[in-house]
């Protein structure tokens, strides 16, 4: 794998398979949210998010990207979903409305941070930040920082953790606060 956001570009990769496969629709957009179990020669594994989208339109940005397609006579491409500035906005429209979808296998809980005061109907500007990172970074006009973390674990993850810890006691000296979860 050569995406930024994959940690072990150097390890020797012995099989890779989709471990859950769930869909993640809103404004008409669906979104396969993939969880990929990436399993190496030495046998550890590890579990990274992968969203996709199948656009008709290019209205995703070159970088995500992932194939060419025709599914039933229907040409288009297989983009990573956070390339698409209307599914990056939607995504934060939801998380500031608290969203709770059903996904079928469970429930995906979007739950807006207390820093987040953006009100619905001021215009929304995001994109996506290109450090070499083991996450993603949406910014939504240049104030609201939505971390999408790609390596998942098994419980809580310790760097949401934290971030989530010292946003809240408002210790911003350190790290600005964080507007969702």
């Amino acid at each position: 794998m050569t995406r930024r956001w994959f940690g072990a570009k150097s390890a020797n990769i012995k099989k890779h398979e989709i471990e859950i496969h769930l869909k993640y629709s809103f404004g008409g957009e669906l979104v396969h949210l993939l969880m990929i179990e990436v399993t190496f020669q030495t046998s550890n594994s590890d579990t990274y998010l992968l969203p996709l989208s199948f656009r008709m339109r290019e209205d995703f940005e070159p970088e995500g990207l992932i194939a060419n397609l025709d599914v039933n006579g229907n040409k288009g491409w297989l983009v990573d979903a956070l390339h698409v500035p209307v599914i990056r906005e939607g995504l934060f429209r939801n998380v500031q409305e608290n969203l709770k979808l059903d996904v079928g296998a469970g429930t995906l809980d979007m739950e807006r941070g207390s820093a987040l005061t953006w009100k619905p109907g001021e215009e929304l500007v995001s994109r996506l930040l290109n450090a070499e990172q083991s996450n993603s970074t949406i910014v939504f006009n240049d104030k609201y920082y939505l971390k999408i973390y790609r390596k998942l674990y098994r419980g809580l993850n310790p760097d949401f953790e934290v971030s989530r810890f010292l946003s809240e006691k408002q210790v911003s000296t350190i790290l600005p606060p964080i507007a969702d979860r």
